[in-house]
């Protein structure tokens, strides 16, 4: 893909985002595009569908996190990090869910990313339970879960600050239970 091809798509992405989080995923996606200051041919050009801008959206939150997340699972310091930085993509995802579970035909695209959502953890537990982070037993399901809550206290205009002002007393509280006894 050329380089302003890319560009372009990835403003799609970044417009995209921002505006699920605020309207949900039945946004007008004329509003999308003229965020990303491009036209509506360009987003269908790069997306044929809302589905597809809604999926790949949640591939590149997903793709960011899996980068740095493993990295930082072996210490309690780490693994808070990792879970702020967490914590706005699960504020959308919780966002979508709620639109997409009422629409017929897209339980399919929900357990895509489900199971997204399971690999990006799973490496993560492992090593947090290995570091005696987290008692044994505590899968994807219920830390996937667990970010949601917390993406359920993230507001769209939200800046890292606030974010870590909500979710971290939460979280800290949380960790005392799931902490091995």
């Amino acid at each position: 893909m050329r380089r302003d091809a890319e560009a372009r798509r990835e403003a799609l992405l970044l417009a995209a985002r921002d505006c699920f989080q605020k309207a949900g995923y039945w946004v007008p996606l004329e509003e999308v595009a003229a965020l990303a200051g491009t036209g509506r041919g360009t987003l269908y050009r790069n997306f044929p569908d809302r589905l597809s801008l809604a999926t790949a959206v949640f591939e590149r939150e997903i793709a960011l996190l899996t980068r740095e997340g493993p990295a930082e699972a072996g210490t309690a310091e780490g693994l808070e990090r990792f879970v702020l930085k967490a914590a706005r993509p699960a504020a959308l995802a919780h966002r979508l869910a709620l639109d997409l579970a009422a629409e017929p035909g897209h339980a399919a695209a929900q357990e895509t990313l489900r199971a997204r959502g399971t690999a990006l953890w799973q490496p993560i537990l492992v090593q947090s339970q290995a570091a005696g982070l987290l008692r044994a037993g505590i899968g994807p399901a219920e830390i996937m879960a667990l970010t949601g809550l917390l993406g359920g206290l993230v507001a769209p205009s939200d800046d890292d600050d606030t974010i870590e002002r909500r979710v971290l007393p939460v979280w800290r509280l949380i960790m005392d239970g799931l902490r091995p006894r």
